[in-house]
């Protein structure tokens, strides 16, 4: 619905678009079409969107749960739960007549899908709690099991399109030809676990775990079941040493191993049947003479809690460390094979860093208070080892197809790695063009541009209390990494961003450009320019920008009415009221839009802007009341 409103001409007139003008009546037809200014597969009129392509979602769950308890002694005790969950689904999708034609036929498009889920879950746990002197022993024995079953039902008409423009029922949908796709999931975890606390006087405390699963989804393989186990030490040193000055000190480490199997069917391949076709058999599947492994991540932690000062003066500091191991990849299958996807182990990717927060409280009266607090977080990324059969060790999670942008995994680089289309330039750096003042791109395979992850976090907290008012902000900053933006590239290309209005006005760009011969380009025309870095083929580089940023995340101000009010109403013993802003401004932003937008898109496109829903700021109103 954005890519209409980003591209749309800033010279036109967009009231007369808007609701009612979204439509207009084609006699011919004898309906309703969109009306916009653009007959672009790319393009459509956000309100049509909003009023002619309506989802409907219904969900109905059933959820039942039952427990029984039984003490055996003063110290042992036996747990037995269970619980169903059943959902039933139906998702709808009505697109009418003139719906841009990549998503629907001339007639329309209805999708229709039914989804009915069960999963059963049932544990059965011994647990003792004894006290032996000084010492504390708390012990868990268990099993479980967790059952998932999803039945799908899938009906689209696009291909085939309506009989009859925009009724949208099965029976309208032309035949033959549509979609319908029937399917049934069944996934089964079966576990049994252990775990130990011994506990010394409140002091230290030795935490061990113990798992082993056995997965449907690694079936007919020999990884079927995998054990992975955890330990840590805490030790309260405050307890244990006499420490003046030291109001509390902890340390404590702790190592932990958590494996995962696939997904259903990776091993054992169920095939399709298709109404036009019949039998299909299905094309992703195990690597032939290799056996798909439980995914397994290690992690190591350390850290120091200390306080001073009547607890005015409070560090707490973690170091981590995780790898994960055997990571499910797919990966193109060779042609004459039979398959489209093998599914593969490949990834071994590491994180290491820091997490580091200190509270202080500098002022503390009767009638005012200050607290404050600084946290910084530091983690470095790195993809540590990849399949050879991995594209020779580069791996793209988004193919880039015929844009020139992706994200891909490389071996020494991190997760998320950006890869994109550079600039040819010369020998001292300038960009060079050709004879029309195009930018001429660098030739061969995309190459790295950026990665969206930062180099550290920041934030600081502050809250101050005055008698019944009090007012907190929290000032926060993203350091280092880079994002990118499709959107603005999209709209240099049509000519319709604030960049190419102000080369236009300036009589064109000059970005130091060079000739191939190696003379001057001088100024170079902007159409001319933006045209040939914009777009989604262009030259990306160009839109690569540093992601740090600094905002004002959020600030509150409240207010506790008097007890000599409020013991009026009753039942009532306090009232507050507060004026809550979050996401106010940014006190530094380098990137021509919210860096931390990008970061929400689905893993194969963070820190890529396409056209993305703008930032906001949002103002709320509270009022809380204690009984």
């Amino acid at each position: 619905a954005l890519t209409g409103l980003y591209l749309f001409p800033r010279g036109v007139d967009f009231s007369k678009y808007a609701e009612p003008g979204f439509e207009v009546f084609n006699a011919n037809r004898n309906v309703f079409v969109q009306n916009w200014t653009a007959d672009k597969d790319d393009q459509q009129n956000p309100y049509w969107i909003l009023n002619r392509v309506p989802n409907f979602d219904i969900r109905n769950r059933l959820m039942t749960t039952a427990s029984l308890s039984l003490k055996l002694s003063n110290s042992l005790s036996l747990q037995a739960r269970g619980n169903m969950d059943k959902s039933f689904d139906t998702y709808e999708q009505h697109a009418y007549a003139s719906t841009q034609a990549t998503l629907a036929n001339s007639n329309g498009r209805f999708i229709l899908q039914n989804n009915q889920g069960t999963q059963l879950y049932g544990d059965v746990i011994l647990s003792l709690n004894k006290g032996i002197g000084n010492l504390s022993v708390n012990a868990n024995l268990g099993s479980s099991i967790t059952d998932s079953k999803l039945n799908t039902e899938f009906f689209d008409s696009f291909g085939a399109d309506l009989r009859f423009a925009n009724k949208f029922s099965l029976q309208n949908i032309k035949q033959p030809g549509g979609t319908f796709q029937q399917s049934e999931t069944r996934q089964q975890l079966q576990s049994v676990f252990g775990s130990l606390q011994l506990g010394y006087k409140s002091m230290l405390y030795l935490d061990v775990t113990g798992r082993n699963d056995w997965s449907s989804t690694l079936a007919y393989t020999s990884n079927a079941s995998f054990f992975y186990p955890s330990a840590g030490l805490t030790a309260v040193l405050s307890e244990m040493f006499d420490m003046t000055g030291v109001d509390f000190a902890k340390v404590r480490a702790s190592y932990a191993e958590v494996g995962s199997g696939v997904l259903p069917y990776d091993t054992n391949p169920l095939n399709s049947i298709s109404p036009v076709n019949g039998l299909q058999p299905n094309t992703v599947g195990p690597l032939p003479g290799t056996e798909l492994q439980p995914e397994l991540s290690k992690s190591f932690e350390v850290g120091l809690d200390l306080r001073f000062l009547n607890n005015r003066l409070n560090f707490d500091l973690t170091y981590y460390s995780t790898s994960t191991e055997n990571q499910r990849i797919a990966i193109s299958a060779p042609s004459g094979s039979g398959f489209t996807r093998y599914i593969i182990n490949a990834g071994d990717i590491e994180n290491k860093g820091i997490e580091a927060l200190v509270t202080i409280v500098p002022v503390q009266t009767p009638g005012f208070t200050w607290n404050t607090s600084f946290n910084i977080t530091q983690n470095k990324n790195t993809v540590v080892k990849l399949d050879d059969r991995l594209n020779d060790g580069t791996f793209f999670i988004s193919e880039p197809g015929v844009s020139n942008y992706g994200m891909a995994l490389r071996e020494g680089g991190s997760f998320g790695d950006l890869f994109g289309k550079q600039f040819q330039r010369d020998a001292n750096g300038n960009i060079v063009v050709d004879g029309s003042g195009k930018p001429i791109p660098m030739s061969g395979a995309l190459t790295f541009v950026g990665n969206p992850n930062p180099d550290f976090m920041l934030g600081w907290n502050n809250s101050f209390t005055f008698k019944s008012f009090t007012v907190n902000f929290l000032i926060d900053g993203r350091f280092g990494g880079e994002v990118m933006s499709i959107t603005q590239a999209m709209m240099d290309e049509l000519g319709v961003s604030q960049a190419t209005a102000d080369a236009r006005d300036n009589g064109g760009i000059d970005v130091g450009a060079v000739k191939e011969d190696g003379t001057g380009a001088g100024i170079l025309n902007a159409q001319t320019f933006f045209q040939g870095v914009g777009g989604r083929a262009g030259i990306t580089e160009n839109y690569v920008y540093d992601a740090t940023n600094i905002r004002l995340r959020e600030l509150a101000i409240g207010y506790n009415l008097p007890k000599s009010l409020v013991s009026k109403l009753g039942p009532v013993k306090g009232l507050r009221l507060s004026l809550v802003g979050r996401n106010l401004f940014f006190i530094k932003n380098e990137a021509p839009f919210d860096p931390d937008v990008s970061f929400s898109t689905g893993t194969g496109l963070q820190g890529v802007d396409v056209f993305s829903i703008p930032a906001t700021r949002s103002f709320g109103f509270n009022l809380s009341a204690t009984f």
